[in-house]
């Protein structure tokens, strides 16, 4: 305790210059999380879809329903995709979304194989495989939930919130040439009273749901035939392409945000290890007479380092302040989130900044008598 007291008192000398420095620190923080999550979305969103994304598959979606409404009123999207697949050769699997909408509440079903791999962030909770498992909109209490249809009661176990702002899948969107499987889903920010939960939940209960226009269908054999034969009844893409647009684009995340955080970092290393350096300074006599009365060189270095971490423990919190401000004053939060990715990043960063500004006073007291070190200190 008495070293953290005097590493506390070295800081109070310089109030302006370690304001400025927290600023700059929490700054620093604020970029590597926000970074962190933005890969960790991409990355997050690929998950489900990264082994269903191959040579063998495809994204379609059938652009022609609505022309087919004008024509048949009663069609409904199944319907509609049974045609739409209807000459296919060869054995095919179709992994989709499905919902459930009746005003109060909507159910996402998921292919089973999506469901099991989905990975976005809870704020309460965790996923659970199995029958009549689910996650649900950020306030929704976990535990059985029943849903009245209209054959019966559905009854789904939410295990999981997600968290207020996050992303809703549902394969509706389609572009051609540069999609990405964030296009898979919608992001969410107000949408209350959802669920999401596997296709194995919701046996029974199927004719209740309609099927999203788009889906990914993963061909056994006649891939190129069978791609083609859906661009001349529909929209189709590619899984590779889709594969390959989605890791260009975390690739480019990666270039964009690498350098402004190599700039930002460098200019707090240097600010770091000016003040490092003024504080140690500062107190060099008072810690040489600490030496002399009995502390060790490396209790004067402990002092010194404590000091470094009250320092970012501050600009932490600065940063955390500026998160929730700019939260309030825009009606929405910064899209950072927390996980293990985020603390490992902030620990290196602290444990890199605290060898840094160590570095010269452990040099300075290397091999140094404590009167030599105080006299060099006057």
């Amino acid at each position: 305790m008495d070293l953290l007291k005097l590493a506390v008192l070295s800081l109070s000398k310089k109030a302006v210059t370690l304001i400025l420095v927290i600023m700059e620190l929490a700054v620093l923080f604020i970029a590597e999380n926000y970074m962190v999550s933005a890969l960790k979305e991409r990355s997050m969103l690929y998950a489900p879809y990264r082994q269903l994304l191959n040579e063998n598959s495809a994204f379609v979606i059938d652009t022609a329903y609505t022309d087919k409404l004008m024509e048949d009123s009663y069609l409904t999207e199944k319907q509609s995709r049974e045609q739409l697949l209807d000459g296919i050769s060869g054995d095919y699997t179709v992994y989709d979304v499905w919902v459930y909408n009746d005003g109060a509440y909507r159910i996402y079903s998921l292919s089973d194989e999506i469901y099991d791999k989905l990975a976005l962030p809870l704020s309460a909770g965790s996923y659970k495989s199995g029958q009549n498992c689910a996650v649900a909109a950020y306030g929704m209490r976990m535990g059985e939930y029943a849903v009245d249809a209209q054959s019966g009661s559905l009854l789904l176990n939410i295990c999981g919130n997600l968290t207020e702002s996050t992303f809703i899948p549902q394969m509706s969107y389609f572009s051609s040439s540069d999609m990405t499987v964030k296009d898979f889903y919608n992001a969410s920010v107000s949408e209350k009273n959802f669920i999401i939960t596997n296709r194995s939940s919701i046996n029974g209960f199927e004719e209740q749901f309609r099927c999203e226009v788009g889906f990914l269908i993963q061909f056994d054999t006649d891939v190129n035939e069978n791609i083609a034969l859906m661009r001349s009844k529909g929209e189709a893409a590619e899984g590779t392409l889709i594969a390959e647009n989605t890791t260009s684009a975390l690739n480019e995340d990666l270039k964009s945000f690498i350098p402004l955080l190599g700039c930002i970092l460098m200019i707090v290393l240097i600010g770091m290890v000016c003040i490092s350096m003024t504080i140690f300074n500062e107190n060099q006599y008072r810690n040489g007479i600490l030496w002399i009365c009995g502390y060790s060189r490396f209790k004067m270095l402990v002092i010194h380092t404590l000091s470094v971490f009250v320092l970012i423990a501050l600009s932490l919190i600065a940063g955390v302040f500026l998160i929730v401000l700019y939260s309030l004053l825009n009606g929405s939060a910064i899209s950072i989130s927390s996980g293990g990715e985020n603390a490992a990043v902030l620990i290196l960063t602290c444990i890199s900044l605290i060898i840094a500004t160590i570095i010269i006073p452990i040099v300075k007291t290397a091999k140094t008598t404590p009167i030599e070190y105080v006299g060099r200190s006057k």
